[in-house]
């Protein structure tokens, strides 16, 4: 068998790789050997670097449900104490999202731009080219006027006329690239926009804010090749007919099948491993398909119909935590599904010819490679040279509290977990407190009743009892608890104001305070957010921007369009918080307000600037600017001439003081005027 040529070759010890199994059981087939065991090592060893994370990703799942610990729990149930918990973490989990989704909404208000890459310039080669062509224009707009005018020319006033021209055509040619390089900008982003619509980056997005919310890191896969079905106008028939298309597509990956190399800063940071989870049809929809192994996917679906599960320590409790049905937690929670072991690492040349890759994509042995590799219980159906050309994986990731040093951050369920300890201390004691305070303890001298009376208590009875000495004491005592719920209630409201300080502040989710104005509550929620401002950062550079930035990649190397390709680049916006983009468009709608009321500013900018300002801040609201201002083209192409002031507007102060009117006469006529 290949397993045991390989351990007597001594390259391998298969007991070290795969603890607990049978090496004759295992079924390693040629000619995939080698690398097929370098995948399941480097799963291996990834996988031992995640125990405590994933220990602690479980609490924090326990925590969101408000289930206890076990061993927690079981301490409760000894002291007697009541079981019922409150969801403080559910909530702050929540709270946490709902912020985040509202502030930054990359198909909304998107937190990026394309901008032309450094300064636009003259190409040196094409310099007097492009000045010869202009000054013909020049010419030609020339003589066509004088024609028009019936004027003769000058031939030696016009040449001077070009010729010193030459300044302001260079800058009408750099306006002209400008103009050029911003339309491509354009284009690109909304070839962007459409992408993670179709790409189904909408529900990726929403579910990986959720992981932020209450896992250690939130993972985003994409873009990746993805075949969908849309709708498509048949020109021929005037009918819509469905079609296939292939988009890039993003996904969110369960942080619980994420697993990166050991102390990796990032997901890019060596070997990746994801646990997929296929359905047996999608593995047989990819017989026949380019880069795949037919004959290893029918081995794949022959061995496992039923499903094939990589097994690991947190299967049990993972499955109860993440399967609302209690009965189907109890079975086989993946249904059928087979795992597969998707790995993007750096493979040694050698291995990969000996796996079957031709010397032209492996021409050194002995150097490393950047591959993805894809593998069903060491069967390896597809193994690929990572297609990007920077060699960066699809995975990204974000945490609400970035660890410099780890993939894995901190979530507000780890930062909720002692405040949320204590408060659950804090109410059961309170709940134990007014159960036991809320009725009176009565002690009864049995052997003073009257005979037939049980001692049971209730208002309007009259108890018979026998008259015995008094130094025995009455026969009736009464003990009342004193009820401490008020001093509890205190003590978990401090909780309460802790969390709110740690998390979310309270008043976000709540009415304005004492803010009389829109702009006040905004500037206290701005100052109060901090922490929250500091966590949408981080997602923003973690997940959004990285996969704006590999759509634009994948744009330049796949997408036939001239009209977005160019010195171009992805930019991220200064300007993060909700609160933030609303005052600048407040501001900008001022400012547009303030120029057109003031003759003085008016005659300033003239109709060029008036225009450009109304048509920003006519952006800024989603407007169509051309719908807007109908003759847009023909200002942009106009001399910049002032506009004429409005008749009654505010009018300019004379030196000495007094009013000037239209004509710039005082107000009150000429001095001296009779």
């Amino acid at each position: 068998m290949a397993e045991q040529a390989l351990q007597k070759s001594g390259m391998v010890d298969l007991e070290d790789i795969f603890p607990g199994i049978d090496p004759d059981m295992m079924d390693i087939p040629e000619p995939h050997d080698q690398l097929a065991v370098h995948v399941r090592s480097v799963w291996q060893t990834n996988w031992q670097a995640k125990q405590v994370i994933e220990q602690e990703d479980l609490a924090n799942e326990r925590r969101v449900k408000g289930e206890y610990d076990p061993t927690h729990l079981a301490a409760i149930k000894d002291a007697g104490l009541p079981e019922d918990t409150i969801r403080m973490t559910y909530h702050k989990c929540r709270d946490c999202c709902s912020w985040v989704l509202d502030t930054i909404d990359p198909l909304g208000d998107r937190t990026w731009d394309v901008e032309p890459d450094g300064v636009v310039e003259i190409p040196p080669e094409l310099h007097d080219q492009l000045i010869q062509q202009k000054q013909v224009e020049m010419l030609q707009a020339i003589m066509q006027q004088a024609q028009a005018s019936g004027q003769q020319l000058d031939e030696n006033q016009v040449l001077r006329m070009i010729e010193s021209s030459e300044p302001e055509l260079i800058g009408l040619i750099l306006e002209e690239a400008k103009a050029v390089a911003e339309e491509r900008c354009t284009n690109m982003e909304r070839l962007i926009m459409s992408q993670l619509h179709e790409g189904g980056w909408d529900d990726a997005y929403k579910a990986c804010v959720d992981d932020f919310s209450k896992r250690k890191a939130a993972v985003m896969k994409g873009p990746l090749p993805n075949k969908i079905r849309v709708l498509k106008n048949d020109e021929k028939t005037g009918r819509y007919k469905a079609v296939d298309k292939v988009v890039p597509g993003f996904w969110r990956v369960n942080p619980f099948d994420a697993y990166p190399a050991p102390n990796s800063l990032n997901p890019n940071d060596g070997d990746f491993i994801e646990i997929e989870h296929y359905d047996p049809l999608d593995l047989s929809r990819l017989i026949g398909q380019p880069g795949y192994d037919s004959d290893a996917l029918r081995k794949i679906l022959a061995l496992y119909p039923k499903g094939h599960h990589e097994t690991t320590v947190i299967d049990d409790e993972r499955k109860w935590l993440e399967n609302e049905d209690v009965s189907g937690a109890q079975l086989d929670a993946y249904g059928g599904k087979i795992d597969c072991i998707n790995f993007w690492g750096n493979v040694q040349g050698k291995i990969l010819r000996d796996w079957g890759m031709s010397e032209k994509k492996v021409p050194d042995g002995d150097s490393y490679y950047p591959v993805n590799v894809k593998m069903v219980n060491n069967i390896i159906f597809q193994a690929r040279i990572n297609p990007d050309p920077l060699e960066r994986n699809p995975y990204d990731s974000a945490s609400f509290v970035k660890n410099n040093d780890s993939v894995w951050g901190e979530s507000p369920a780890d930062l909720m977990k002692g405040l949320e300890n204590m408060a659950r201390a804090t109410i059961r004691n309170m709940m134990y407190n007014v159960a036991t305070s809320s009725g009176a303890v009565w002690e009864i001298d049995e052997t003073r009743l009257a005979p037939g009376d049980d001692g049971d208590i209730y208002p309007g009875k009259k108890l018979m009892t026998t008259n015995k000495r008094m130094q025995e004491g009455p026969a009736l005592r009464m003990y009342q608890a004193k009820l401490n719920a008020q001093e509890l209630l205190s003590v978990f409201d401090k909780f309460t104001k802790q969390a709110d300080d740690t998390v979310v502040p309270a008043f976000a989710n709540t009415a304005a305070g004492g803010e009389r104005t829109t702009s006040a509550l905004s500037m206290r929620m701005s100052a109060a957010g901090r922490n929250i401002k500091m966590a949408v950062d981080n997602i923003d550079s973690g997940i959004i921007h990285n996969k704006i930035d590999k759509l634009f990649t994948w744009n330049m190397l796949n997408v036939d369009d001239p009209s977005i390709k160019g010195t171009t680049r992805v930019v991220a916006r200064s300007t993060k918080s909700q609160a933030a983009r609303e005052q600048m468009a407040t501001r900008h709608s001022e400012f547009v307000d303030r120029i057109a009321r003031n003759p003085i500013l008016t005659r300033i900018v003239g109709d060029k600037g008036l225009a450009y300002a109304l048509g920003e801040n006519a952006k800024s609201l989603q407007m169509n600017v051309k719908m807007l201002i109908p003759n847009l083209e023909m200002i942009e192409k106009s001399p910049n001439q002032p506009l004429n002031p409005a008749q009654g507007g505010e009018q300019p102060p004379a030196a000495n003081g007094e009013t000037l009117d239209h004509a710039g006469n005082p107000a009150g006529g000429p001095q001296g005027a009779a």
